[in-house]
């Protein structure tokens, strides 16, 4: 935060995957309030330091460490899988729903979504059935595919500065 204080950039982008906004399913009301609480005032702080924009990742669902391992097994056996088996079980809709009310006191912010690339219906992808890619790493990150696919956001964002 002191470099973004310190460097007072025209444009920011927040690229986590806000792990600390996810609580678990079974998390009291009271956790879920100082989580609120804490990404409210780390959006106030950063938008605060941004003279012209603050672009947000918006929380999505969490993949699970094994999912290589899950994938390689079910697609090498063809077995049907269950995108429920390669997502952790935290709570996407109140990290979205955080992020959704720190957004409306920040003028100046945006938040970019991955829903578009990686939902279809209801449900949010965790590899390209179609080429049986995953768009996740073991370690959570996007792979060389997931990033492939969300490529054409940023080069539309960025363009638009």
């Amino acid at each position: 935060m002191d470099i973004v204080k310190k460097a007072q950039p025209d444009y920011l982008f927040i690229i986590e995957r806000h792990l600390t906004f996810l609580p678990a399913l079974n998390s009291t009301e009271a956790e879920r309030a100082v989580l609120s609480k804490q990404a409210e005032s780390r959006i106030d702080e950063l938008s605060a330091a941004v003279k012209k924009k603050l672009f947000i990742l918006n929380a999505m669902p969490r993949p699970s460490t094994k999912i290589i391992r899950i994938l390689n097994k079910k697609l090498s056996q063809n077995l049907y899988i269950n995108q429920s088996e390669l997502i952790e079980p935290v709570d996407v809709t109140f990290a979205n729903q955080v992020l959704s009310r720190a957004m409306k006191s920040c003028e100046n912010c945006y938040l970019i979504s991955y829903d578009k690339i990686f939902t279809e219906g209801s449900v949010f992808w965790m590899y390209d059935k179609r080429t049986k890619l995953s768009f996740f790493t073991g370690g959570q990150h996007l792979s060389p595919y997931g990033l492939l696919r969300i490529a054409t956001l940023y080069k539309h964002l960025c363009s638009s500065l």
